[in-house]
């Protein structure tokens, strides 16, 4: 599974693994942007077991319900589900505490559901009923909380990059002992607070609010592009995001802000309408033309590529363009990927030795060739789509951007001045 999950990525890095403590119950917090990919790059990075939590809705459905069943994943009624299914969370209480009580990791996203934003929905209570049971159970047992951030390079693209990071523990059982002079209900805020804000840190946070689109936008505006590894990235994105709310709490500077908030919006939607990648911009367009003597060259062995691959990304493709909740996309890419991937290199196999005008060695060494280039394949395919796609953005921008780009110069000068 690990392999299989790198492989829907470009650059997957993770960093943080020392921080998960070894003498106790340890619970996963990752924040949720992803669907099912969250689950996935969680379970990628350790060889031991790992249980999950998810939504119960989730489970009505037969095939996803089989599928999260296999990935250990149990089902956790929330309080909108109504009083009567959530008695239900109890036995399941028990298998995570018992698991947890072995030694067994749990995961759960406390934010109750997905969202594709750089952002946190209010956490539930859920996940401090869990070490609390836990705690309660297991006397004498450490049970620690690690918040993890999940930072992924596009929400919706396949074959973006991902960077995961386990932040520093909570000792759940110390902390309560710390505000054990408080209602039990006032615990439960301020460990909500507590996890927020160390989760908040591991990724690009930007608090959601009715600025949330723009501040997103311009953070991409200046952002998009730049250079270095993916944690030196997101500290450029949170630099950003930072000044941005400092302003607005400003009052000598929070209009001239939000007036630049508002035609950032402006500019990202003729970006948009004209189909220009942000990540255009760092090159100014002109590596575009660079760029597509390649495009064009390796046109002919992607048409090969896309090909033999067909029964993957087509299937992939038919189903994500039924599936409304854009989301789920990339979880169903990689779904079909892990399970159509063996299938359609077996059936190329059997066609390969079936049609080969000789046999013996010539013919073996042919296929296991096919094998060795066929694992990459399908990567090829996507990555050659979004280098062509940013290549015509470069383009279009050499040609036709002049405007956007001084649009876009005004726009930082602004900021610079604020």
């Amino acid at each position: 599974m690990d392999s299989r999950t790198r492989l829907s990525y470009r650059k997957t890095v993770t960093i943080g693994l020392e921080r998960i403590p070894k003498d106790g119950a340890v619970i996963f917090a990752p924040n949720h942007s992803n669907a099912l990919m969250d689950a996935l790059n969680v379970l990628r990075i350790r060889k031991e077991a790992t249980v999950f939590g998810a939504r119960a809705d989730l489970f009505k459905r037969k095939p996803i319900a089989a599928i999260m069943t296999f990935l250990r994943i149990l089902p956790m009624v929330r309080e909108r589900d109504g009083i009567r299914n959530v008695l239900g969370n109890v036995e399941t209480m028990n298998t995570i505490s018992e698991a947890l009580g072995d030694g067994t990791p749990f995961c759960v996203f406390c934010e109750g559901t997905h969202r594709t934003m750089h952002s946190l929905l209010p956490l539930k209570k859920g996940i401090f009923r869990t070490a609390w049971t836990t705690l309660d159970q297991n006397p004498g047992k450490k049970v620690y909380i690690v918040p993890v951030g999940l930072e992924y390079g596009d929400y919706f693209r396949y074959r973006s990059t991902c960077l995961m990071e386990f932040g520093e523990p909570m000792d759940f059982g110390e902390f309560v002992d710390n505000h054990d002079n408080m209602p039990q209900g006032e615990i439960y805020l301020a460990l909500a607070k507590e996890l927020k804000d160390r989760m908040s840190k591991l990724i690009t946070y930007i608090p959601d609010n009715e600025d949330y689109e723009a501040k997103w936008a311009f953070v991409k505006m200046i952002c998009a592009g730049e250079k270095g590894s993916l944690e030196t990235r997101r500290k450029e994105n949170r630099k950003i995001a930072e000044i941005i709310e400092d302003y607005l709490a400003d009052e000598s500077r929070e209009h001239e802000m939000r007036a630049l908030l508002t035609d950032v919006l402006g500019f990202d939607k003729k970006r948009q309408d004209m189909r220009i990648s942000s990540h255009s911009f760092s090159g100014l367009g002109i590596k575009g033309l660079l760029k597509l003597p390649f495009v064009v060259s390796l046109l002919p062995f992607w048409l090969i590529c896309a090909l033999f691959t067909m029964p993957v990304w087509a299937t992939s493709w038919i189903v994500c363009s039924k599936t409304e909740d854009t989301a789920f996309h990339n979880s169903l890419r990689a779904g079909f990927r892990i399970v159509l991937s063996p299938l359609t290199f077996l059936i190329w196999v059997i066609i390969g030795a079936a049609v080969l005008p000789f046999a013996g060695w010539k013919s073996m060494l042919i296929l296991i060739s096919f094998a060795v280039a066929y694992s990459g394949m399908l990567n090829f395919f996507h990555d050659f789509k979004e280098f062509a796609r940013r290549t015509i953005s470069d383009v279009r921008l050499l040609f036709n951007g002049r405007k956007l780009k001084e649009e876009r110069e005004k726009l930082i000068k602004r900021f610079l001045a604020i």
